[in-house]
């Protein structure tokens, strides 16, 4: 059966309250080279909790989900079962599409 959120190597999944996702979400947000390219908010430190609020809106997102790099077995097999595989996920990434406010719109004069 062909799985929408699955790809050869990569799972598109939720992001889940749980410490491990939020722990992710965190890392990412350290990187200042990355969140100031992605990111037209304020640039400023950030702590766990904003990372916390950050999952909060992927769930609120038209699309909110961590990429997931498949991590096959010791012997590079597949594994068998979807209780399996989802304990073989490393998360290496996230893709939120959502509604621009006006307020965070860019504004281009001519």
């Amino acid at each position: 059966m062909v799985d929408a959120f699955r790809s050869q190597r990569l799972v598109y999944r939720a992001i889940e309250d749980n410490d491990e996702d939020i722990e992710f979400l965190h890392s990412l947000n350290l990187e200042s080279e990355g969140r100031i390219n992605g990111n037209a908010s304020l640039f400023k430190p950030v702590n766990k909790k904003y990372a916390q609020e950050l999952a909060n809106t992927f769930h609120e997102s038209f699309l909110g989900v961590l990429i997931c790099l498949c991590i096959s077995s010791e012997n590079g097999e597949e594994r068998g079962s979807d209780a399996a595989a989802s304990k073989a996920l490393k998360p290496i990434g996230r893709v939120r599409l959502w509604k621009v406010e006006e307020k965070d719109r860019h504004h281009l004069s001519r």
